[in-house]
Order: C-alpha cells, then structure tokens, then sequence
C-alpha cells in the first residue's frame, strides 16, 4: 500500500513537472510571437513613411468644353466608353479618353443636377 502511494506521488510530480514545462514554453512562444508581430509592425510603418509619391498634385479641372448629345455626336466613335452620371433629370458623359489624355484630366470637378460631383477615371 505504501508503494501504490509512493508511485502515485511520483506521478503526480512527475504531470505537475510536465504541466509547469509545457506552460513555460508556451509563454516563451508567445513572448516570441508577439515580439516578431510588433517587428513586423515596425517594419511596415517605415515602409509606410518611406513611400515616394511619384505624380504631382495637380489642380481640380473646372473648366471643360459641355456639348450637348447632337455636338457630341460627330466627335465619338460609337465604341468610345465613357463615364455616364445621372442627377435627376441631368445627366453627363465624360469620354474615358479625355479623362486620361493627360495627368491633369484625371479628376474633374462640375455640376449635375445642382450636386456637385468629381468624375474621375
């Protein structure tokens, strides 16, 4: 009896030993995880601030020919895509080729309908 209390002394010892070994080292890969995600994190940030923009703002376009659909007509091919906008009963169409003819015809700011709008492509 007294062996059978001594075995079951030692194997409680011995799951005890094991439970506090398996939680040190899941701290330790824990510990390691959070401070690799945080070196990633700083990593990323000096990417982040060492980006170069490469187009130069340009001013908002504002002032562009409006044809109505009779002028329009003779001047786009009938595959052309363009950029349709409907407010209320007013409606536009920016040919996609004017809008990138040059860097400074990639936003352009006007009116439909009374509400402002910023077609862009």
């Amino acid at each position: 009896m007294a062996l059978l209390q001594t075995v079951s002394r030692h194997k409680r010892l011995v799951v005890l030993l094991l439970g506090l070994a398996l939680a040190a080292v899941l701290i330790i890969e824990a510990k390691l995880l959070i401070d690799r995600d945080a070196t990633s994190a700083e990593a990323a940030q000096d990417e982040f601030i060492q980006t170069r923009r490469y187009i130069v703002p340009q001013e908002p376009v504002t002032q562009f020919p409006i044809k109505t659909v009779r002028e329009a007509w003779a001047d786009l091919r009938p595959d052309e895509l363009v950029l349709g906008v409907a407010v209320g009963v007013d409606s536009r169409a920016y040919p996609l080729n004017v809008l990138n003819d040059s860097a400074d015809h990639k936003v352009l700011n006007d009116t439909v309908g009374g509400q402002p709008i910023a077609p862009g492509f």
